[in-house]
Formats: C-alpha cells, structure tokens, sequence
C-alpha cells in the first residue's frame, strides 16, 4: 500500500535562527521520505518579491537534491500563507523556530508560533538558542514526550510513538508535575507516578503497537530540561495547550521550550483525527 511522503513546511525570514534549522531538516530527510516547502511570508504587499526570489532560492541550495524541494514567496502573514500552501498540498509539520527577542514583549502581543499553534492546529517543530549546534542533525536515537497527570493522553504522545518506531529510537514518556512551592504545600494533590505498564497501555489506547513498555520519568516543570538532557533527548513531544502561556494579553510559547536541550514539537491535544505517515527514506538508507 502507498504511503505518501511526509510534508514539511518551513517558515524562513532568512535569520540566523532559521538557519540553525538546516541541520534538523537535513538529517531528517536522511530518515524519512520527506517534501519539503520552503516559504516566506510577504505581509507587505508594497516589498519587491524579485529581490526575495534570489534569497530563498540560496537558502538551503542541498534541499534541491531532495525528492521534492518547493521554494515559494507566498503573500500574507505566515498564518495565512499556511493555509494558502494547504489548499494545494497537505501539511504535515510546520517548522519555525523562535526569533530574536528584540526589548520588551508589546502589550496584546500574541507570538508567531503561538499563532501557529492555535490557529493551524498543525504540529510545530521548535528550538531556541540553548540547544547546542552539536545536537542539531544528529541521527534520532531518544524520543521523548510529556504527558501531565490530568491529560495523558493525546496526540502528541500518538505522534511521538509513532516517530520513534519508524526510526528505531528509544521512546522515554516524562510525566511532569507542576512546580513545588512552600505555598502549594498545603493543597498539593497526591498524584500517583505513572509506570511503564500504564504508559505502555496508554499507546495502545492512543491506536499505537508496543511490544514492550517504554522508560517511564517523572519530574516538575522547572526539572525537565535537565531530565531531557540526562536522557539525552533528541527530540521532544509536547502538547501545545498546555505548553502556550497566556498572561493578560500576551500569548506566546512556554518559555520553559526554548530552554530545552534538543528541539521541541507542539501538537495541538485536541486534534483526534492527526495521523503521521512516515515512509522511510530508502536511498538515503540504503547508503548508509
């Protein structure tokens, strides 16, 4: 039976952040059949697209080799021109990683991948300046993903397992607690640890095959990088609801995900219906 290759959709403004993304991508087009969309968001219609056509054209020149490398200028906000790019082709993973804090955050701001989150509702790959360069693009040995004591479940720990299968990785489940306060004491609930034999049930009810349970941690909050770190994670799963701070009018990812030691997925907890294909990369395999 036919598995299409997965879609990826990077968002590129030609920062430095956007290239630390190239190692990411490139390693995971070495592991998985993938098409790649390269785009950049025109949200002012009076800037000339025949100067920008020459930069995303030299913008990651070993994506040309790919099976399948489009390099488009869309006009619009970037969440616009998502859902521009979906009318004509399904979307799998959007890739933006977090920008230069330049000052203080505006009043009513809502940030780009908070945007992305919560009006896509597609899957976000992420990563902010503390992942090393040296963890960027090596092979995915360790997937890890989070799961909270009140919402275990989800999409993003079915996305997770399904990831670390296709690539023969080692699949750590991290139940994170909030963080201990000597104020919370007095009501802090009992929550029970989860174990692996629950968590091996929980993949079997998200419609994921385990032969064996997965290695099972717990942790606060404010622990989890180095719980990540000492696992040594390569990617992690998040779900996106509970890792999006409000506070007033401001909207934007967690903090506590551009402090990660590896790159971070967001994937919306609501979403029932998302399924991953992932067809491995024959060739790539092959020559290896």
């Amino acid at each position: 039976m036919h598995v299409r290759p997965f879609e990826v959709l990077l968002l590129t403004n030609f920062s430095d952040a956007c290239f630390r993304t190239i190692p990411v991508l490139a390693q995971m087009g070495d592991e998985v059949e993938m098409h790649l969309t390269i785009a950049h968001a025109v949200g002012d219609a009076r800037r000339d697209r025949g100067e920008l056509e020459p930069k995303i054209r030299s913008f990651f020149p070993e994506a040309d080799h790919y099976a399948s490398c489009r390099r488009v200028v869309v006009p619009g906000r970037p969440v616009e021109a998502i859902r521009r790019i979906q009318v004509e082709h399904p979307v799998d993973l959007v890739v933006a990683p977090a920008g230069e804090r330049l000052g203080l955050p505006r009043f009513g701001h809502v940030s780009l991948r908070s945007r992305i989150v919560g009006q896509t509702g597609l899957p976000l790959l992420t990563f902010g300046p503390a992942v090393p360069r040296r963890r960027l693009g090596r092979p995915t040995m360790t997937v890890a993903c989070c799961v909270e004591p009140d919402r275990v479940g989800g999409a993003h720990l079915r996305l997770a397992a399904t990831y670390a299968r296709r690539l023969n990785a080692a699949l750590h489940v991290v139940q994170v607690l909030g963080d201990v306060s000597e104020a919370s004491l007095t009501d802090l609930p009992y929550v029970q640890p989860l174990t692996g034999v629950e968590a091996l049930r929980l993949l079997r009810r998200s419609g994921v095959f385990a032969a064996f349970p997965p290695e099972v941690h717990t942790t606060s909050r404010g622990r989890l990088a180095a719980v990540l770190g000492a696992v040594d994670a390569d990617v992690v799963f998040l779900d996106a609801e509970r890792w999006t701070t409000r506070q007033w009018l401001l909207a934007r990812v967690d903090p506590l995900v551009d402090a990660m030691p590896c790159p971070a997925v967001c994937v919306s907890g609501s979403r029932a219906d998302l399924r991953w294909d992932l067809p491995q990369n024959m060739s790539r395999a092959a020559r290896g």
